[in-house]
């Protein structure tokens, strides 16, 4: 049973659970059959139609790496299952949001319940995507006291999705191995803590995602990049800011299949969490989202035309790509009354008319980037080895075949900074120790996508197409 199918049909169960939960959670719930049939489909989906082709190098991995990492990530999943059934979620948004979630879901998998409809009740994140949740609580009521063992099946998948990734390209063996194993092994996945793998936060899930477009993107794949995108969206709330920069990277690489794919996914997710985020938020107008849906597929069409008319080079579609985000910078203070004061991101834009005075913030932030990103090693080498694999190709002149997942990077590392440029919090030192560690996990599966780019060998192989 080859790997890339099984990780295919995960992905896949995962997008046709939400799809069906979204619809479930708004009436009368969500049925218990639901889940094993969400993850039958998708599985038989992705082992059906997987086209299997073989890895680029036909050099077989010898069988000690291959049973070292194997034994590594089994002791590193006995580990984090055992800390997610043995304990509750242990720090603020997995204490106060997850779990309040998930134990009102297992006894009644809908929102037509007090928790979520009650005004008067403290609601946590009251917007934040209920994929996670759902997940959680859906198998907890089939496996009673066993539902936060999804935490470390996330964790595998994690591990999955950047195996399948790497396994196209063309490189020696052992390096694709070590990659994998470096990734699975990041200290900020393992060790106690917010954003670890089984805290209770959404912070794997949406690396999950991440690491999905990027191996869209480095693989041409369009189901895995949509797929990503889509889940990115149902999965955190700047799930969203990632899918638009993973459509933006699609665009500036003039790359049709995989821009008609990432607005599909893009679409999908916005229709399907839109109107739950509405019954969240007492929202009992659906017409803000119907428009924001409708304004989503004009960009869609007006994209696809402008990928017809400016050529090659991309330096056109590299201008409208960094203009966009300035002109919504420019225009936050006019947008910020469409988003609730008590939603995730209208906290933000409550400092919207005040963001250039956040930009004073910024060299706090360039100094956490290099304590949290590097010099304190929770996420080892992540950020490190790209560097030099650049460094080292570009020293041989070597043609370098990224695929786009060092823009879509380069585009999420500087997402990081908005939260602290639009920062409500007055202790900035304290906003920057709590969510820039959980805000940069969230790209070390693209950083190791982009080294094994970088260290192919140098001859270009074009992956295989999906």
């Amino acid at each position: 049973m080859r790997l890339d199918r099984v990780v295919t049909g995960m992905l896949l169960a995962l997008a046709i659970f939400w799809i069906g939960a979204s619809a479930f959670v708004r009436g009368d719930g969500v049925p218990d059959w639901w889940l094993p049939a969400a993850l039958a489909g998708g599985l038989f989906t992705g082992l059906a139609t997987g086209r299997g082709e073989p890895a680029a190098t036909s050099e077989p991995t010898p069988r000690w790496a291959s049973w070292t990492l194997a034994a590594l990530v089994a002791v590193a999943f006995a580990a984090l299952a055992y800390g997610a059934v043995a304990t509750p979620s242990r720090h603020w948004d997995g204490a106060a949001s997850f779990d309040a979630k998930v134990f009102w879901l297992t006894r009644a998998p809908t929102l037509q319940q007090p928790f979520f409809e009650a005004a008067g009740v403290f609601h946590h994140g009251p917007d934040y995507p209920l994929l996670q949740a759902l997940l959680v609580a859906m198998a907890e009521r089939l496996a009673p006291g066993f539902g936060r063992l999804v935490l470390a099946m996330l964790y595998l998948l994690l591990v999955g999705v950047a195996a399948a990734a790497l396994r196209p390209r063309a490189m020696p063996p052992l390096v694709r191995v070590a990659l994998t194993g470096c990734l699975a092994l990041t200290p900020a996945l393992l060790t106690p803590g917010g954003g670890a793998a089984d805290s209770g936060y959404s912070e794997v899930a949406l690396l999950v995602a991440t690491t999905t477009i990027a191996g869209g993107l480095l693989n041409r794949s369009t189901l895995w990049f949509g797929l990503g995108i889509g889940l990115a969206v149902v999965t955190k709330p700047e799930g969203a800011i990632y899918a638009v920069a993973a459509v933006a990277v699609a665009f500036v690489g003039g790359n049709r299949r995989l821009l008609v794919a990432g607005f599909a996914g893009l679409l999908v997710a916005l229709g399907t969490w839109s109107p739950v985020r509405a019954v969240l938020l007492h929202q009992p107008s659906t017409s803000l989202w119907w428009q924001g849906l409708a304004g989503a597929t004009l960009a869609c069409w007006a994209a696809l035309a402008a990928t017809e008319r400016l050529p090659r080079p991309a330096v056109g579609r590299w201008a409208l790509a960094l203009a966009a985000p300035l002109a919504l910078l420019l225009a936050l203070p006019v947008i910020a009354p469409w988003f609730a004061p008590e939603s995730a991101i209208g906290v933000y834009m409550r400092q919207a008319a005040r963001w250039h005075q956040g930009l004073a913030n910024l060299p706090d932030y360039l100094a956490a980037m290099l304590a949290y990103g590097i010099t304190r090693l929770r996420l080892g080498l992540t950020f490190v080895v790209p560097l030099a694999a650049l460094a080292i190709a570009r020293a041989r002149r070597a043609p370098l075949a990224a695929g786009g997942v060092g823009a879509f990077l380069g585009f999420g590392l500087v997402s990081t900074a908005l939260p602290f440029v639009l920062s409500p919090e007055p202790d900035l030192q304290h906003h920057l120790r709590s969510s820039l560690p959980r805000l940069l996990l969230h790209w070390i599966g693209p950083a190791w996508l982009l080294t094994a780019a970088l260290l192919q060998p140098w001859h270009d192989q074009d992956p295989p197409r999906t």
